[in-house]
């Protein structure tokens, strides 16, 4: 019985009146932390898959963009050409609430080794300079830096397939609106 009144207590703090809990605010970029690594065992016919991971390591709850702006950038931190488009064929991305320790990730599709549009077409050569570091977008114009691993030339003008963010592990919740 004690358990049960407990549990009352906590859901009639943690819920309003209404019966919604108030939307987390969006995550800042000093609030998040994460990777964008190579899926092993994931490269094909001049693609490769990478997995972005957002991990949340503030005190407070905060709300990530279900498909987050991303930027590649080169060796001396300059902007690369990056184009990022759902991965087809192309799921609803809802925005993704990360309570504090809680993470979310999303699969990527980068074109590596078949030069496109706007590429140096030369044999042998690189088709864009390479990607040492991605800047993912947060709320009210702040973002993370993540490093690329292993970094990598993206080809076709850096050319990005993005699945939409998923929560992984604990401390997060799906939000019903659409990003």
């Amino acid at each position: 019985m004690p358990v049960a009144c407990a549990v009352a207590v906590w859901l009639a703090l943690a819920v309003p009146a209404g019966g919604r809990a108030a939307p987390a605010a969006g995550c800042q970029g000093a609030a998040l932390r994460g990777s964008f690594t190579e899926v092993l065992g994931s490269r094909a016919m001049g693609k490769v898959e990478y997995t972005l991971r957002l991990k949340n390591v503030s005190s407070r709850a905060c709300t990530v963009a279900g498909r987050p702006s991303l930027r590649l950038l080169g060796q001396s931190g300059k902007p690369l050409p990056t184009y990022v488009t759902p991965w087809k064929p192309p799921r609803t991305a809802r925005a993704v609430t990360l309570w504090p320790g809680g993470s979310a990730r999303a699969t990527a599709l980068l074109r590596v080794d078949i030069p496109g549009r706007g590429d140096v077409q030369a044999p042998g050569a690189p088709c864009q300079p390479t990607a040492v570091s991605l800047r993912v977008g947060a709320a009210a114009a702040t973002s993370t830096l993540l490093p690329v691993q292993p970094a990598t030339p993206v080809c076709d003008s850096g050319a990005i397939s993005l699945r939409p963010l998923v929560p992984s592990g604990r401390g997060l919740r799906i939000s019903g609106s659409g990003i």
